[in-house]
């Protein structure tokens, strides 16, 4: 809708679509005109301090409830400081520099005036470290019928034999890539039939690496998550505790046709058929999967372009895929 943002979502009531921008945790309103919503916080966007100190944000995805709140997910990066010495004898010098300590989950609610929701975990913002992970980022959430929120992505999990550094950084051993779900209540905390309360992870042992999840669509009627990894294979994880569904597919798992592929998002349509965008061989694709993972006549499309690919898919009012990206 927006050139430049990341990602963008329209109001199902032709509300101004909501825009976020991912150099800062920022949240801007665009009329349907193109132009910034004035009546949106402070003339048509804010930026969100996260934490005390304020440190750097990254809103990645954004969706909006039935109420018209708006909620945003990403990371905040940790700051931590050191002392750098330099030089030898009377030159030698000490000093203090601020570096890069890792990642945390940030999650934020506001109001459809674009001020926090203090509703949402006392200040509308709520910050999620996960247990043994590094590294953390969110790139899918969902709000669901009931309010809840559904958020994915992926982290550095550090193995069994690594260290005992600060959430598993600076540890001495291996470090994969997983993938995280974790549900939170209406009102910011952990659901507490989801993954027992805490955020759930997946393939975090280095069996499977890369598979942090970039896209993620709902299947409400069959209780489950369509996820895609970031290996290009979309999983089936179940709604309500988080464990994989081996009912999807082949034990939870479909592979998209063969050929040099780089997908990007999935999501689900009102018969819960599932849709992938991205790239296949140098043409863009979109792929369609039955519901319950088997293939649906092996359909897909491709761009009329080479050298070209999809990064944003959406379905619309009337139950057409709208599909946007790049072409040579």
């Amino acid at each position: 809708v927006v050139g430049g943002a990341r990602f963008a979502v329209v109001d199902p009531e032709a509300e101004p679509p909501v825009v976020v921008d991912d150099d800062r945790f920022t949240v801007a309103r665009y009329g349907l005109d193109g132009d910034l919503d004035t009546t949106f916080a402070t003339n048509g966007w804010t930026t969100i301090p996260l934490d005390d100190v304020d440190e750097p944000g990254n809103a990645i995805a954004v969706a909006l409830d039935a109420d018209g709140m708006i909620v945003v997910v990403g990371t905040v990066t940790d700051l931590a400081t050191r002392t750098v010495t330099s030089g030898k004898g009377k030159n030698r010098t000490t000093t203090q520099e601020t570096v890069r300590d890792g990642t945390r989950i940030a999650v934020v609610r506001l109001d459809a005036d674009g001020t926090l929701d203090t509703a949402f975990d006392g200040d509308g913002i709520r910050l999620i470290d996960i247990a043994g992970c590094t590294d953390e980022i969110a790139r899918s959430i969902h709000v669901l019928a009931d309010g809840d929120l559904v958020i994915g992505g992926g982290g550095s999990f550090a193995s069994a034999s690594s260290g005992g550094g600060k959430k598993g950084r600076n540890n001495s051993g291996n470090v994969s890539g997983g993938t995280f779900l974790t549900r939170l209540d209406s009102d910011g905390g952990f659901d507490s039939t989801f993954g027992n309360g805490a955020p759930v992870t997946h393939n975090a042992d280095g069996a499977n690496n890369g598979i942090a999840i970039h896209g993620m669509g709902i299947q409400a009627s069959a209780g489950r998550v369509v996820a895609l990894g970031l290996d290009d294979v979309v999983r089936a994880y179940d709604l309500d505790t988080g464990e994989v569904d081996s009912t999807f597919g082949s034990s939870g798992a479909v592979t998209p046709p063969e050929g040099d592929r780089w997908l990007r998002l999935v999501a689900a349509d009102a018969d819960e058929t599932i849709l992938v965008c991205g790239q296949r061989s140098g043409d863009g694709l979109v792929l369609r999967i039955d519901a319950d993972g088997g293939d649906d006549d092996g359909g897909y499309v491709t761009s009329l372009t080479s050298n070209s690919h999809f990064n944003a898919l959406g379905i619309d009012g009337l139950g057409r895929v709208v599909a946007g990206g790049h072409a040579d």
